[in-house]
């Protein structure tokens, strides 16, 4: 949450009660009104969840940069 809506936000969103809606809340995107029906513990794991999800689109990309090189230095190679 911290990533995407900033510290602030995840501070406050952590504070409030869970089952009811409660706000606004500022974030970098504006105000939000939200209902929170997540414990601190889920917290946790969304942060591994998205920490997984990071690694593999650092993955994917570092492929895609590695192909593209390949592939620009095979085209120098055959035009050479």
């Amino acid at each position: 949450m911290a990533r995407l809506f900033g510290r602030d936000f995840a501070d406050a969103l952590v504070k409030q009660p869970v089952g009811r809606w409660s706000g606004p809340i500022a974030s970098g995107y504006g105000a939000h009104v939200v209902k929170s029906r997540l414990s601190l513990r889920w917290h946790a794991t969304a942060r591994r969840r998205a920490a997984r999800v990071e690694r593999e689109w650092r993955n994917a990309r570092r492929q895609e940069l590695a192909k593209a090189f390949y592939e620009k230095l095979r085209a120098k190679y055959a035009s050479g």
